[in-house]
């Protein structure tokens, strides 16, 4: 019923077959197939069957390979949005765990006092350990904020593979041109080069502008510059 003549299909072929009172059912899957036999099967039918089928193979080997020229060809890659998508998740849930316990972290944990050697070494251990949370905390926030444009400028790629139109993909300088024009040139035509937009995204939306800020700051934080009035992390006297 979900078939279509398409490559995206969870099962791509089946078939019935009865062998005397045995029904034995095969299915193709996008990575494997899959023997269900209405019958009990040992582990060793099991590897007589599939030995006996490989076996087979010589008889039609010529009709096999004709069949399989004839097949739908495809490439395997990696998802980098997925990837830097998690990759960004797992920073923002690293920093959300040590956020959520800071209030009880600020009201339990207190330096102790220096009064002796061993008060010393004590305080130096509590120290240690502060600047250690703090130094995940920061360096985690660092990672997200340079990560988070790349992470929203994977999936506008995303959406162009996927849902960019065949007259724009076939022609390669138009392609070319268009992948490779700024973030805000590449969202105003996605509707224009892209299937699914009933309208050019409003780039007047207060959603909008928070995703162009964060794109702004983008090469700001990946050229390592720093400005302290701006990054201030505390304003005052330490």
């Amino acid at each position: 019923m979900l078939r279509k003549d398409d490559s995206d299909n969870w099962i791509h072929w089946d078939f019935s077959l009865k062998a005397d009172d045995i029904d034995v059912y095969l299915t193709g899957t996008s990575h494997e197939i899959h023997f269900m036999i209405n019958e009990k099967m040992t582990d060793e039918d099991w590897k007589n069957l599939i030995l006996n089928l490989k076996s087979d193979f010589a008889r039609i080997a010529k009709a096999k390979s004709e069949m399989l020229r004839t097949f739908e060809k495809f490439f395997v890659f990696q998802n980098k949005f997925v990837t830097i998508a998690g990759l960004c998740a797992d920073m923002h849930a690293s920093i959300a765990d040590i956020l959520k316990d800071f209030a009880t972290i600020q009201s339990h944990e207190k330096l102790p006092k220096v009064t002796s050697k061993g008060s010393t070494k004590r305080y130096t251990k509590e120290v240690e350990k502060i600047s250690k949370r703090a130094s995940e905390l920061y360096g985690d926030c660092l990672k997200l904020r340079l990560m988070t444009p790349v992470m929203a400028e994977a999936f506008i790629n995303m959406v162009i593979l996927v849902f960019c139109k065949d007259e724009v993909r076939n022609d390669s300088d138009r392609y070319t041109a268009f992948i490779r024009s700024n973030i805000p040139q590449r969202i105003a035509s996605l509707s224009e080069n892209c299937f699914g937009f009933t309208k050019e995204i409003a780039q007047t939306t207060k959603i909008y502008g928070d995703f162009k800020r964060v794109m702004d700051k983008r090469n700001f934080a990946i050229h390592g510059n720093v400005d302290p009035v701006k990054e201030q992390i505390r304003n005052g006297l330490l």
